[in-house]
């Protein structure tokens, strides 16, 4: 997607038009990244949603970036066998335990992923705690995915005074 290439400030908006569809994907990283009083919005406009078809790729990732806001969009992988990502994927490397503030996933339909429809995570495998701060918020539809729908997951240690994700709540699919 040509959108791809945008640089986003806290507060812009992205707004693709309802009812079109756009191939690639869009991928923001800390560079992009807005707060959580101005965060940086991708959605549609119009009364129907915008579809990103992404391939074999997740369709819209953010990476190591807090304010950030999705919502309105139908997104479609190229299928749970050949698709290795996401529909919606959130996802906090960053190491030293560092929580990324306000994130909000929703009114999304993802289908057609390797991994899951929407997916908030803090990495695992990282040596470190990493911290997401995550609000997946109503109306998320993830099916016909690999492994799951809707996932939020992170970092666990037993003695952890803090985990990888908090305020997580996942409403009602429509």
């Amino acid at each position: 997607m040509r959108a791809d290439r945008q640089r986003f400030n806290p507060g812009d908006h992205l707004l693709l038009r309802g009812c079109a569809t756009f191939h690639g994907s869009l991928r923001l990283d800390s560079s992009y990244a807005g707060t959580p009083t101005e965060p940086v919005t991708i959605s549609s406009y119009g009364r129907d949603r915008a579809r990103i078809v992404s391939g074999t790729q997740s369709a819209v990732l953010v990476e190591n970036a807090g304010g950030v806001s999705v919502s309105k969009l139908v997104v479609v992988g190229s299928g749970p066998h050949p698709n290795h990502g996401s529909g919606v994927e959130m996802v906090n490397r960053l190491n030293g335990g560092k929580r990324l503030g306000f994130i909000r996933v929703s009114g999304i339909d993802a289908s057609g992923f390797g991994y899951a429809g929407i997916a908030v995570n803090g990495e695992a495998w990282r040596p470190q705690p990493e911290r997401l701060r995550g609000r997946p918020d109503h109306e998320l539809l993830g099916h016909d995915n690999q492994y799951f729908g809707v996932i939020a997951a992170g970092y666990f240690a037993p003695n952890a005074s803090a985990f990888a994700n908090k305020n997580v709540y996942i409403g009602p699919s429509t």
